[in-house]
């Protein structure tokens, strides 16, 4: 109950800056959050029950602070969710990451589903959950290729897309698939230029 008792403190200390005038708005899902142009200001407050069906939502694009209050409790909603042993495949349904676009990298809740997937495997050794399939199955892994090639040319996410892009060379190989198949895939099968300067060569050539 103290955790809990933290994140409505948040929510609380955010609501008190809010005009008594401003609208409140309820909102549905982290999504529509993080992407309201609303002028009104709301907070979101819903129920937390014990298996982690825990929700706060608060517009993040008005209220100076609130990117701070939001991250406090995205963070303490996934710890709740890590506590309660929510699988990686069931948060990431519940951050709706499968909307996401190829900046997938540059989304805030993505970063922290890699957090959290990292801390889910550090309880279950024995048992690790990769983030491979869900991206191979949202972007084909061609398309997915690209956007790891891309995301390690950021220092914040070099780590990351690095380890991922990694698992997906290993993942083809064990596939058997022909060296053909892997140009083709990452679109290798041009002239000379094309070859160098394509995002699968560097793949292929780890």
């Amino acid at each position: 109950m103290r955790l809990y008792g933290l994140i409505l403190l948040g929510a609380a200390v955010l609501l008190a800056k809010v005009s008594a005038n401003s609208d409140a708005q309820a909102a549905t899902s982290f999504a529509t959050a993080e992407h309201s142009v609303s002028t009104n200001r709301f907070l979101r407050v819903s129920e937390i029950s014990e298996v982690g069906n825990e929700e706060r939502v608060i517009s993040t694009k008005i209220i100076p602070g609130a990117d701070l209050v939001s991250n406090f409790v995205l963070k303490q909603w996934l710890a709740v969710l890590l506590k309660t042993n929510t699988n990686t495949d069931n948060v990431y349904a519940m951050l709706k990451l499968n909307a996401a676009d190829d900046n997938i990298f540059q989304n805030s809740r993505f970063l922290a589903w890699a957090t959290y997937v990292e801390k889910y495997n550090a309880q279950h050794p024995g048992q690790p959950s990769s983030m491979l399939p869900k991206l191979t199955k949202k972007y084909g892994n061609e398309r997915l290729g690209t956007i790891l090639d891309a995301a390690k040319h950021v220092e914040s996410t070099k780590n990351l897309a690095t380890n991922l892009q990694t698992e997906q060379m290993k993942v083809l190989k064990s596939a058997k698939l022909s060296t053909d198949d892997l140009f083709s895939m990452y679109k290798l099968q041009g002239g000379a230029p094309d070859l160098l300067a394509s995002p699968g060569l560097r793949i292929w050539i780890r």
